[in-house]
């Protein structure tokens, strides 16, 4: 006893510290010849088989049992061919993907149930490079990520043959990137009437992002944001379309214009104002062979938007903007768009307030503005500054040649609608600091095709001059 009390007072202070030291560095520090662990990868071959090991040449058959080899974050890679879902796909473990092999074409198609074919509750899921097919089976959903179901990403997928809505996100924080979705088609064949299959919905999904996708031919709304409690989503640099069928499909006929508008939004008066910014877009061909008053863009509810930077062309309605309801009060702010061949350019109701129509050009429009009810109120708060207005005969009330332009068609570059630089000059307008909301980050500095405005002297339209003032 004496002498492990004298061994233990003669270690000395500075060779127990370093002891300390020593063993923390050894506990947290990385041992410098030990790789990073690398995800497992499980593989799916057409002509695999379940019981095999799951690696590059031993790939199973189904991607269900790859799923259930996957303890943690892990890959499945599917390779060429046509894979069948026989039954739903749910994903529970985070940091899942699920792509193609690099270059290989794959689908995968959805078998004889109703629901989605990934059902997915966990974080940080991938779904890459497939081509998924609904074959129009009843009750047939592409992708159905649930609350909770954060950072999702559907990446260079192709999307069609679906019977209720394709993409439904619930989670914060996903994304839809790339991807051509089409032909989601809903056709009651016992009440004979087209139902609403939409190309992606969301109901609370928060900084939702759909950049680079095609959508087209949808029973619904290319995209619906739908009465939950959704917040700030963003579409840009994508293409939205819902012209008559090609072909007989999915219970429409050749001809038929199956769908409803571009982009609907809903939200109730309960919830927080959501935020939604449209940036970079292209809307054609919004006409509808079911309902009376299909639009490019059915803004509604309470919801703040900015459209910034589309162009939208033959629709029935370009910009239907619905202010009080029952869904509170919709502010929209409308900079720096084409509008052409539409029946209708901008259709305001119910008294529409807080409207900013900036730096827009229209041209070849029947009717600019359209007021419902006709004799509603209108102008409460409105800034209508700097638009210019293509072959146009007379200037409509709403939008008054003080701050606003006209100029001759022949005038205009071919496709674009921006003004040949020797016009757009004389062209000068207002400046416009401010009229844009602040939560939107950027004022209108820029014209549709990139150019800096000028912040003394803009030119009116879409596009900023080409050439010296």
């Amino acid at each position: 006893m004496t002498k492990c009390a004298r061994s233990e007072r003669t270690l000395p202070i500075k060779t127990a510290a370093g002891a300390l030291l020593a063993l923390a560095a050894a506990q947290f520090a990385p041992a410098a010849d030990q790789p990073a662990a690398v995800p497992p990868e499980v593989h799916v071959a057409v002509a695999g088989a379940d019981s095999n090991t799951g690696a590059a040449d031993s790939p199973l058959k189904t991607l269900a049992a790859a799923l259930k080899r996957l303890k943690s974050a892990g890959e499945v890679v599917l390779h060429r061919g046509r894979h069948l879902a026989s039954e739903p796909i749910e994903i529970a473990i985070n940091g899942v993907a699920i792509r193609a092999h690099a270059g290989e074409p794959v689908t995968l198609e959805h078998g004889e149930f109703r629901g989605a074919v990934f059902s997915i509750v966990a974080d940080k899921v991938t779904i890459e490079g497939l081509t998924l097919d609904g074959r129009f089976v009843a009750g047939a959903r592409a992708v159905r990520g649930r609350r909770g179901a954060d950072q999702l990403t559907v990446r260079r997928c192709e999307v069609k043959n679906f019977t209720d809505h394709a993409i439904d996100l619930d989670g914060a924080d996903c994304r839809v990137e790339d991807c051509h979705i089409h032909h989601i088609l809903f056709w009651d064949f016992d009440k004979q009437n087209r139902e609403d299959a939409h190309g992606i919905v969301t109901k609370y999904s928060h900084r939702l992002l759909i950049k680079g996708c095609r959508i087209h031919h949808v029973s619904g709304d290319c995209f619906q944001g739908d009465r939950g409690a959704w917040q700030d989503v963003t579409l840009e640099d994508c293409e939205f379309a819902n012209g008559a069928m090609e072909r007989d499909m999915g219970g429409f006929r050749k001809g038929d214009s199956p769908g409803e508008d571009g982009i609907d939004t809903k939200l109730p008066v309960s919830r927080e104002r959501a935020r939604l910014i449209v940036r970079r877009s292209k809307f054609v061909d919004f006409r509808s062979s079911f309902i009376e008053t299909p639009a490019a863009m059915n803004l509604k509810e309470n919801v703040d938007v900015v459209v910034d930077g589309c162009d939208v062309g033959d629709a029935v309605v370009a910009f239907r903007l619905r202010g009080t309801g029952k869904g509170g009060v919709m502010w929209p702010t409308v900079v720096n768009c084409t509008i052409r061949n539409c029946d209708v350019a901008v259709r305001y109701e119910d008294d529409l307030q807080k409207f900013r129509f900036v730096h827009n050009t229209i041209s070849g429009c029947r009717r600019l503005f359209e007021r419902a009810p006709v004799k509603s109120k209108w102008g409460r708060d409105w800034a209508v500054l700097n638009n210019l207005l293509i072959d146009a005969a007379r200037f409509p009330e709403e939008l008054g040649p003080a701050g606003n332009g006209s100029l001759a068609g022949k005038f205009l570059e071919s496709g674009t609608l921006r003004p040949q630089a020797a016009k757009s000059s004389s062209l000068i307008g207002k400046p416009t600091l401010g009229l844009v909301p602040p939560w939107y980050g950027a004022s209108v500095d820029v014209d549709q095709g990139g150019r800096l405005r000028s912040t003394t002297a803009p030119t009116m339209g879409a596009y900023e001059a080409t050439g010296d003032r």
